[in-house]
């Protein structure tokens, strides 16, 4: 993929891997000038249904770099497909050694999708932190809290209840 706006503004779309010239990778772009020496990144991963593959490809040193990252993960109604699982599990295990979910939010958009009986919106907004910045502790909130509310207003928030995490 290609970024999204001129370099300086710093606002880039990463590709899992380069398939064009002109594609850049998560790597690519920690490794800026105006980044590369930064290990407080605030990340915002929004590409087009591919951020499991770049959380996945990702490597560690990259991800240790990164304070806080804010992604929207979707595309739950693939989990039936074995090679996209797969991948939905690489990046699950690999932005997990470094970082840990502090907030997740249902995208009330789209339809619920049901895997193994349980029903889960095809879409969801996730917050994680460097896990070596915090002391972490056990939450049992139940999404949505109260300062979510629903990406369509015109729709109910869904209700995702008590995630231990």
């Amino acid at each position: 993929m290609r970024p999204r706006s001129p370099r300086s503004s710093g606002n880039f779309c990463a590709a899992s891997s380069p398939q064009q010239a002109d594609d850049v990778t998560l790597g690519d772009i920690l490794a800026q000038p105006e980044l590369a020496c930064d290990r407080d990144v605030i990340a915002k991963i929004d590409v087009d249904e591919a951020e499991w593959e770049v959380l996945a490809q990702a490597s560690p040193s990259d991800l240790e770099r990164i304070r806080q990252i804010a992604v929207e993960l979707g595309e739950i109604r693939r989990f039936v497909d074995r090679d996209w699982r797969t991948v939905m599990l690489a990046a699950v295990r690999n932005v997990t050694a470094t970082h840990a979910c502090i907030h997740v939010h249902g995208n009330n958009w789209g339809p619920f999708t049901v895997v193994g009986g349980i029903a889960f919106p095809n879409f969801f907004e996730v917050t994680l932190v460097r896990r070596s910045d915090y002391q972490l502790v056990p939450s049992s909130a139940s999404f949505p809290t109260e300062i979510d509310r629903p990406n369509n207003p015109k729709r109910p928030d869904f209700h995702l209840g008590r995630w231990d995490y």
